[in-house]
């Protein structure tokens, strides 16, 4: 939950800033779920200064919490939350024990009285993942889930060492999957085309995801020209091409020389470690080598992950 920073309505002796973290924590559920239960809590840390000054004391503070900003219903039983907080360098932090029904809310609205004294007017709360704003809200409903999907978004690409693809995350395969049943993971990769469609192909009723079996994943260049043939990258799904996520290269040597030249007495004469040398007739170059060039490398499985209301992740 967020709040704006305010002062007090009346000049008092107390002065806080409060520079709010505060955020609802609720059971775990799914496949997070254990014997072990998150309690509900309201966490809340701020600053508070008197007179200008740090505080360095402890201090009795009371919180109390309402359904609206004035006139409204108490949310607590009883009505005010009071803890001695230990306070060091003007820096505090308490929790505040709430239940299912104050967990579940979309806003709250917050007073903090210090020793006895009012320092702000009612603060609105919104239920946020570290108080970063709305845009990053955390479902009371299922915390857990929403909280991984604020850390690792749908479309989000991990190399993968296992065999079996773990819950919540599809292969990188290139198969079809339906819009219905994905609908985050469809949003996830579709461009910035109106109507938005997937980058990686799709149809009426379906869409593609990428294919990584076999590749090597390139940074998109981005005008950084890092990658000289970017603007002639191959097609992806949807028809386009060149320095776009999501378009292919294929595999190419850079261009090199290895010191031969033709020799006018007929010879192919090849820079040795002592210079120049007629070796024979003219011919071609020996061939050596395998099948491909490539680092040393490990196999892994690429797998991307799917939205919160996807599924079934993975797909049988």
């Amino acid at each position: 939950m967020t709040a704006a920073q305010s002062r007090p309505t009346n000049p008092l002796p107390w002065c806080p800033w409060l520079l709010v973290f505060v955020c609802w924590a609720a059971p775990a559920h799914g496949q997070f779920a254990s014997t072990d239960t998150i309690p509900r809590a309201l966490m809340y840390s701020g600053r508070l200064h008197q007179g200008g000054v740090a505080v360095n004391a402890s201090r009795s503070i009371t919180v109390r919490l309402y359904d609206g900003p004035g006139g409204a219903a108490t949310l607590l039983n009883p009505p005010g939350y009071t803890q001695n907080v230990s306070i060091t360098n003007g820096v505090f932090s308490l929790e505040v024990p709430v239940d299912d029904a104050i967990a579940s809310r979309g806003v709250v609205f917050l007073e903090i009285d210090v020793a006895g004294t009012t320092l702000t007017g009612r603060q609105k709360l919104l239920p946020a993942l570290n108080a970063i704003g709305s845009a990053h809200a955390v479902s009371a409903s299922n915390p857990a889930n929403q909280l991984i999907q604020q850390i690792v978004p749908a479309g989000a690409v991990l190399a993968f060492s296992g065999e079996t693809v773990p819950a919540g995350w599809v292969l990188a395969d290139g198969l079809s999957y339906a819009k219905s049943a994905y609908p985050g993971l469809y949003a996830a990769l579709s461009g910035r085309t109106s109507p938005p469609q997937c980058i990686y192909g799709e149809d009426a009723t379906t869409f593609n995801l990428p294919d990584y079996r076999g590749q090597f994943l390139r940074g998109w260049d981005g005008g950084r020209n890092h990658d000289p043939q970017a603007g002639l990258r191959n097609l992806r799904g949807d028809g386009r091409q060149g320095d776009l996520v999501g378009t292919t290269q294929g595999d190419q040597f850079g261009s090199h020389d290895h010191g031969g030249r033709p020799h006018t007495n007929g010879c192919t004469v090849w820079h040795g470690t002592g210079g120049w040398e007629c070796v024979g007739p003219p011919r071609a170059a020996m061939s050596r080598g395998g099948v491909e060039t490539r680092p040393k490398n490990i196999s892994v499985k690429y797998i991307i992950r799917c939205g919160p209301n996807d599924g079934p992740c993975p797909r049988p």
